[in-house]
């Protein structure tokens, strides 16, 4: 037990590479929580565009999504995460 499993060529698996990083990931959620808790500093950020929405993105299985006017498909979107 503890033991890496590697392949033909002595490397980790993609299976123990996600895991390994799945690890990282949430450790470094832990430390970040355990932080001290000020708040990030803001940017401004200047976009020229032509046209805006606003809206709250919904939960889609483990992510989120906007819907955006059908005249947008197709075309370069950004989105900015306001808080």
């Amino acid at each position: 037990m503890g033991q890496r499993i590697k392949d033909a060529d002595g490397a980790i698996t993609q299976r123990q590479a996600k895991l390994q990083e799945k690890r990282l990931i949430s450790r470094s959620a832990i430390h970040k929580s355990e932080e001290t808790t000020m708040e990030e500093p803001t940017i401004t950020i200047t976009v020229k565009g032509k046209d805006m929405v606003r809206k709250v993105p919904k939960k889609q299985g483990g992510t989120g999504f906007i819907y955006v006017p059908k005249a947008w498909l197709g075309k370069e979107v950004v989105a900015i995460l306001v808080e």
